[in-house]
């Protein structure tokens, strides 16, 4: 393989298994980039103008942080599907490959001779993912993490009770579809294999995040409403201010309910607001009040450090470079170093990795060996097709 390729270890569960990415953006580069973590060897597709994350900022020697986390241990085949010359490489990739993925708008996918039918007329054995945003009845509605968050209930639900709506931070919404994406294929490839299709929603898998609450409010009849990090089946159980920043405390039990009120040096539980946890969710303002108040008068520190002694479920409230030393000093993954690109780290796979991560090599970065060495075109095919703009050309090369 080229630098900007995946070496697969043989102790790496999926190596062997061949993946395009046909995607762009978060969700479906997301889930080849967790196969390929796992020792997958992707090729990533992408028209002459490249993925667009490549273009967000911030950057590092022309590389975006975008790009090296969705795009990382891939190889990089730059082609213009909208070519009729194009389909000769489009369908040697099909041949080649055990899964396909890809989240272009609806309907995209068969203009571009990618879509399900399209690529199972010619490897019925391919696992074809398609990851789209919204309904099916919603025909090419384009989506964005944000306005799938908005329309599934997830926004309403998100930020403080007396404030406006806000989203989840950090697309997590775009990054779970694609871990779904992921399971999927991964059981399918232990499936028969025979026309196999996944459409993934990032609609349905909203509302299966907020499983318990949809199950809530059907069994009630209740909507349920912003509360900030309290949640409304039990309390206290959310983040509190003390004197100098925010803890999180969970003492939902009438057992850790008690201890709490013997850390904090007040008899909670003797008062009869607070007596049962019924009680205590009637007057959740009033208990709110009878522990900040408290909790005022040292630091987060301090109450940590007393509330963990007494077995407090507990934690304090970090901002992000904060929690990224955390877990730089605590975690059994960590960070790594992105091969190729000195000064850069990424976030490990939790599951590990024998795999490094590589820097995301450039548009077309592997177009010459992908075609010549691995789908076995002639080398005036190759010129061919760079000449007549189908191909991006490996970049040394030149057109």
């Amino acid at each position: 393989m080229s630098e900007h390729g995946t070496v697969a270890s043989d102790a790496q569960p999926l190596t062997g298994v061949r993946v395009l990415d046909l995607g762009m953006n978060i969700a479906g580069p997301q889930a080849t980039t967790l196969l390929a973590d796992l020792g997958a060897d992707v090729v990533k597709v992408e028209s002459p103008q490249g993925d667009t994350s490549r273009a967000l900022e911030p950057k590092l020697d022309g590389v975006s942080a975008m790009a090296m986390t969705m795009n990382r241990n891939k190889r990089y085949l730059g082609l213009d599907l909208r070519h009729p010359d194009a389909a000769p490489v489009r369908e040697a990739l099909v041949r080649w490959a055990d899964v396909a993925v890809q989240n272009l708008r609806p309907g995209k996918a068969e203009q571009l001779g990618i879509g399900a039918d399209q690529c199972h007329d010619i490897n019925p054995r391919l696992v074809h993912v398609s990851v789209e945003a919204f309904y099916p009845s919603e025909g090419t509605r384009p989506g964005y993490d944000l306005l799938v968050q908005a329309e599934t209930g997830m926004m309403h639900l998100t930020g403080d009770a007396d404030g406006p709506p806000s989203r989840l931070p950090g697309s997590l919404l775009d990054h779970t579809t694609g871990l779904f994406a992921a399971f999927g294929i991964a059981a399918a490839l232990h499936g028969p294999r025979d026309r196999h299709r996944l459409t993934v929603s990032m609609s349905d898998v909203a509302q299966s995040l907020l499983g318990d609450r949809v199950a809530a409010y059907l069994l009630s009849g209740e909507a349920p409403q912003r509360m900030g990090s309290a949640i409304s089946v039990t309390t206290p159980l959310q983040s509190y201010r003390t004197g100098d920043g925010d803890l999180a405390i969970g003492a939902a039990s009438d057992a850790l309910f008690r201890r709490l009120g013997e850390a904090l040096g007040v008899d909670l539980a003797g008062d009869s607001r607070f007596a049962t946890q019924a009680t205590r969710l009637q007057h959740r303002h009033e208990l709110d009040d009878a522990i900040e108040e408290v909790l005022a008068t040292a630091s987060a520190e301090v109450w940590y450090e007393r509330l963990h002694a007494a077995g407090i479920p507990t934690a304090r409230v970090r901002d992000l470079p904060g929690a990224v030393e955390r877990h730089r000093e605590l975690s059994r993954t960590g960070l790594v170093p992105v091969e190729g690109l000195p000064g850069a780290e990424l976030v490990a796979n939790p599951l590990g990795s024998a795999v490094a991560p590589r820097v995301p090599g450039p548009v077309g970065a592997d177009s010459r060996s992908l075609l010549v060495d691995l789908l076995g075109f002639g080398q005036d095919d190759y010129l061919k097709w760079v000449e007549s703009g189908v191909v991006v050309p490996t970049p040394e090369e030149g057109a």
